[in-house]
């Protein structure tokens, strides 16, 4: 069974790359996170540009679940769900690609009494908000589910929805089928390849790229009873399909999959094998050729929608790898001050000037940079700090009571590469970075911007019922 995932303290290292991790020629490394702690997330390419772009991780720890943004040079919490179950721990995350579940992001939450007998699950809803809510939930004593799951429209005789299968074994290894108003049928209550007594599926997802059939694809590592490792392929009905040649797990161990459709990856099935600490291409006669080698205990792989960026996870960090033609740009990873509760600044001064960090050394100068009030009337401003990591924006009149808009125009260049920012944090370069900034009286409790009789009568309710 897979190990649960946590993540306890992380270190940004920029672009730096451990000097053992290769990449076939014409592609480069990045890292975009070092784990100091030793542990190793599993990742999804974000599918859906609401949350932004990179990828995102899902853990467990002291009974609190994190949903964590990570990006070329931030690291956000998306999330947070507490309490949790005993042993609870997040089994898989996956965004809806099919738009049939508004193309959100959902996670397998497993939990029970006893951490090496999961009994229960839960298939979370995590808007791009944050908000989490829970759709589902299986599972009980004599039948313990583990869900690894992915999501399919009607094609090649499947059933619109969603396909869970179980990794628990407890009970019979099953399979669901869920529809997007999240009723579920078991298909099966034990479903196993002929002369397999178990399955342990690292990873599962249907073929994106239409070469291996369009079929739902699971990637199986059994250490535990059969001590296979084999690439199935599940057809509509039901039966069994070796994509590759089953092999011993002291031979080959794989932790997770990944389709490309598209892009510098191309149409292809990447996996991770913690044997040969390695990705590996599997083409359609089930072919593997290592593409990336020199991991540490590596674990997850994911590749963006457009096929231009691929995620990777090791017990020393995550990594982004891509073509080495992609050009990527600075982006900001801090501003001054930063932006308080709903984007509203409240501090009985104002604000006169806004200071922005990127993650390299840019050049600029006021020409690229617009700045406009709530009425889009232009307001006039200066810039300084061109030839550092720096941008310092004097705003020409302190902000108080209105709402800026400032836009920085991705003609702001790095000094080293000379591309242009990453404004849309799209992990590409180009793109206006825009910042919104808003001040309020603090006791304007409707937004008008002036303190009124409506704001004073709202202040008295509030006094009348208080204890």
């Amino acid at each position: 069974m897979r190990n649960a995932i946590v993540i306890l303290t992380v270190l940004f290292v920029g672009s730096f790359v451990s000097a053992e991790i290769t990449v076939t020629e014409g592609f480069v490394v990045d890292t975009l996170l070092d784990q100091i702690d030793g542990q190793t997330p599993r990742l999804e390419a974000i599918r859906n540009p609401d949350y932004g772009f990179g990828v995102v991780s899902a853990s467990v720890d002291n009974g609190i679940l994190k949903i964590l943004h990570i990006s070329q040079s931030s690291l956000n919490e998306l999330g947070t769900l507490s309490p949790l179950p005993p042993n609870a721990f997040a089994w898989d995350i996956r965004f809806d690609w099919t738009g049939l579940f508004n193309r959100q992001l959902y996670i397998s939450l497993a939990s029970g009494d006893n951490p090496n007998l999961r009994v229960h699950n839960d298939i979370l809803q995590v808007s791009s908000s944050g908000h989490i809510e829970e759709v589902l939930s299986l599972g009980y004593l004599g039948d313990g589910l583990v869900f690894s799951f992915d999501f399919t429209t009607d094609v090649m005789g499947y059933s619109s929805g969603a396909y869970l299968e179980d990794a628990q074994g407890n009970g019979g290894t099953s399979l669901y089928h869920m529809d997007p108003c999240f009723v579920t049928t078991n298909l099966s209550q034990n479903l196993v390849p002929p002369g397999r007594t178990d399955l342990d599926i690292v990873g599962i997802e249907f073929d994106s790229t239409g070469t291996y059939g369009s079929y739902l694809t699971m990637a199986d590592t059994d250490t535990n009873t059969d001590n296979w490792t084999v690439i199935y392929q599940l057809l509509p009905d039901l039966s069994w399909s070796e994509l590759t040649t089953k092999v011993r797990t002291s031979v080959r161990q794989y932790r997770d999959m990944s389709f490309s459709s598209a892009g510098s990856f191309g149409q292809m099935l990447y996996v991770t094998d913690r044997i040969s600490e390695s990705i590996m291409t599997v083409d359609p006669n089930g072919i593997h050729t290592i593409f990336a080698s020199g991991f540490s205990g590596i674990e997850s792989v994911t590749v963006s929608e457009d096929g231009e960026h691929m995620f990777v996870s090791d017990e020393n960090g995550v990594y982004r790898i891509r073509a080495g033609t992609t050009v990527v740009g600075p982006d900001i990873v801090m501003q001054e001050p930063k932006v308080e509760a709903e984007g509203v600044h409240t501090n009985v001064e104002g604000i006169d000037s806004l200071r922005l960090l990127f993650s390299e050394r840019v050049l600029f100068d006021n020409s690229d940079v617009s700045l406009t009030d709530a009425n889009d009337i232009s307001v006039p401003f200066s810039v300084s700090g061109s030839n550092s990591q720096f941008m310092i924006i004097v705003f020409g009149e302190t902000l108080l009571n209105d709402k800026y808009t400032i836009t920085i125009h991705d003609s702001v260049v790095s000094v080293a590469t000379g591309a242009s920012i990453d404004g849309n944090n799209d992990g590409l370069a180009g793109g206006d970075a825009v910042i919104v900034m808003e001040h309020r009286e603090r006791h304007d409790s409707d937004n008008d911007n002036d303190i009124d009789l409506i704001d004073l009568a709202d202040f008295a309710k509030k006094w009348l019922w208080m204890d």
